[in-house]
């Protein structure tokens, strides 16, 4: 876009996320600054020509992630561009280095001595500084292609050896290049400090200098980082097995994100169990005799078999594999992959689950093999969904508990006004709620042979309608049938919520809503509803929704917000094999996909979260912002993405 020439003024968010303007051209008659916020969020834009008059430069050009090149006319008093790269008028600071621009090297002007903003590109994989540079201000390390900076040898203030820059007598790294080859790092003896943002997406193993005094970097930094070890002099940190403690190894300091042990003891000094470290391989873990407390969520791991506990332990106890706390009064953890289809809880258990405000995914967590748990007379209390435990088929209760009951194999409260749980993986077609029932606290969602659930007609808090679960007056359904035959379905128009019921002002219990329905290939939402989760639902070809919604709105079967800044579900079993994401789109959900191949992400997408979506491969847009450390929180993995 050129400006026409005579524009004396361009107002703050004039060109604010015009992300398909790629160029643009601001004419000799602008004479005042470029504000901030003018062109921020132009994903899109590949080259800038300012006014030669332009008085400064507010704006922080380092956002525009599709930017090729900055020019600027002859005759600035303020700024000189030079091969598309701009500077100050006497070339002695940088001021924007583009991030797209297309080369791979680049040397420093001799005159330059500042780099203030630092380098983002993306294309760059050498950068040369000369003699003159004395000040970084902001590195490189948003560089994810570098391999190597090189820095002359009469530079006062900054050196480099193999490649990596550091200050000039190596007390300080300033910058490890992003895609640097080697897998090996061993810092040099002298080296004091080390950058917050001190990455490498290939190293897999670093030593500590024995002056380090301040690793504060994450695990995330370093993608396929195995092991950290400290030389044996450093009075701040020390290593076992690869991993990073404090010096006398009573706090852990840094888990290697890619570490492929599947056992682990705890020193005996270990207090705490950070919940910020990656134990998805363990399928072994014995807790020291010093841990009092567990910050890290077992139930997350999915691979682990056995927890144990030195006896030593004041805090905690386990026995054959299950974790408690020391006396045995609370079951804390039974693990997801332990072996055995029955468990009968021991009899001095009072409570499963420590968290006392919300069923959590502690107890038993997401355990897929067990089929049958007996609970013990002394039971009273629990803090636990045992919804995720797909494989159970029945839970019994000893006749004499005082707090809990079995019918069946369903888990209700000694009254019988509250269902607490139903077996997932219960052979039965059909559940009958009787009137006496209050509440009911289980989730359905994974109850996959349920084809139909009837409510008393006498209940006071529920009701059904063709198999279908509602609340009382039916402005609420709670749970859609997994197993339930049909093929199409149209909310009634009197309901505005779905899956969730209110059990207070705070607090919804999600009760299942459409969970895993293999069935339904088509479904259509009234104008009430501003929200449900369809990704469960595996033949789901097409959705549907009232003109009249002002919350939603369908594009080609799709289910967006209706400013379409959030996709919501996309059909899992619809048939085209390759979906662009439309530009508007901001966050993203996808789960469960069975036919779609491909898939094209705009560059404005922020967040997303993916599951189960293995044969998926992800375009990522030229001119995002997004790493492949954020695709992996996700839920994708390196195989599966493509950046433009």
């Amino acid at each position: 876009m050129n400006i026409p020439d005579g524009v004396k003024r361009i107002d703050y968010y004039a060109f604010w996320y015009c992300r398909s303007l790629e160029s643009l051209d601001i004419p000799d008659s602008y004479s005042e600054e470029l504000r901030y916020k003018t062109i921020e969020g132009c994903t899109g834009l590949k080259k800038l020509k300012l006014s030669k008059n332009i008085s400064r430069i507010e704006e922080n050009l380092s956002g525009l992630t599709s930017l090729q090149e900055v020019n600027i006319n002859n005759g600035s008093a303020n700024y000189m561009s030079e091969d598309g790269v701009l500077y100050n008028r006497d070339k002695t600071e940088l001021i924007c280095y583009p991030n797209d621009k297309q080369q791979e090297d680049y040397v420093a002007p001799e005159s330059l001595i500042k780099i203030l903003n630092g380098i983002t590109s993306k294309k760059l994989k050498g950068i040369t500084l000369l003699e003159n540079v004395s000040e970084i201000k902001v590195g490189f390390a948003g560089c994810l292609n570098l391999e190597m900076i090189n820095v002359d040898k009469d530079n006062q203030y900054y050196s480099s050896e193999d490649g990596i820059l550091y200050n000039k007598d190596k007390t300080e790294l300033i910058c490890y290049p992003n895609n640097k080859k080697q897998q090996s790092y061993v810092m040099p003896d002298n080296l004091t400090e080390i950058p917050g943002d001190f990455s490498n997406k290939n190293l897999k193993s670093i030593t500590l200098s024995k002056n380090i005094t301040n690793w504060g970097c994450s695990s995330e930094n370093f993608e396929n980082l195995q092991e950290l070890n400290v030389n044996e002099d450093n009075l701040n940190y020390s290593s076992e097995d690869g991993i990073l403690y404090n010096k006398y190894k009573t706090e852990i300091i840094c888990w290697p994100s890619n570490k492929q042990t599947e056992k682990y003891i705890t020193p005996d000094n270990l207090k705490i169990l950070p919940w910020n470290i990656d134990l998805s391989n363990l399928k072994s873990i014995t807790l020291g005799k010093s841990i009092e407390k567990i910050d890290y969520y077992l139930g997350n791991l999915n691979n682990l078999q056995e927890i144990n506990v030195n006896e030593e332990n004041q805090h905690y106890s386990s026995e054959d594999g299950v974790l408690f706390d020391k006396n045995k009064e609370t079951l804390l953890q039974y693990p997801n992959n332990k072996e055995g289809e029955s468990y009968t809880i021991p009899i001095s258990v009072q409570k499963i689950g420590k968290n006392e405000e919300y069923n959590s995914w502690e107890g038993f967590g997401f355990n897929e093999k067990i089929k049958r748990i007996t609970l013990t007379r002394n039971v009273e209390q629990i803090n636990f969904d045992f919804s995720y435990c797909t494989k159970l088929q029945e839970i019994n209760v000893d006749t004499d508990n005082s707090y809990f009951l079995s019918e069946n194999g369903i888990l209700f409260d000694k009254d019988k006004k509250k269902l607490i749980s139903y077996p997932p993986d219960k052979e039965q077609e059909k559940l009958v709620i009787p009137k006496e029932i209050e509440r009911i606290d289980c989730n359905f969602c994974y109850c996959t042979k349920l084809k139909e659930i009837s409510v008393d007609e006498n209940n006071n808090s529920y009701s059904s309608e063709d198999g279908i679960l509602f609340n009382k007056d039916k402005t609420i359904l709670l749970y859609y049938p997994a197993n339930k035959d049909g093929e199409s379905y149209t909310i009634p128009t009197n309901v505005t919520m779905i899956g969730y019921f209110p059990i207070s002002e705070k607090k919804s219990i999600c009760v299942g809503g459409f969970g895993m329905n293999k069935s339904l290939k088509n479904i259509t939402l009234n104008a009430n509803i501003n929200g449900v989760d369809l990704n469960g639902c595996e033949k789901l070809q097409e959705i549907n929704v009232d003109k009249d919604n002002q919350y939603l709105m369908v594009e080609d079967g799709v289910l967006f917000t209706k400013d379409q800044y959030v996709l919501i579900s996309y059909p899992n079993g619809k048939e085209q094999t390759s979906y662009t994401i439309p530009d508007t789109v901001k966050l993203i959900n996808f789960a469960f996909v069975t036919n779609l191949k491909e898939l094209v992400i705009p560059s404005g997408v922020e967040k997303g979260f993916f599951s189960k979506c293995p044969d998926l491969q992800v375009i990522i847009k030229a001119g995002s912002n997004l790493t492949m450390r954020d695709l992996k929180n996700w839920g994708l993995s390196e195989s599966q993405v493509t950046f433009e």
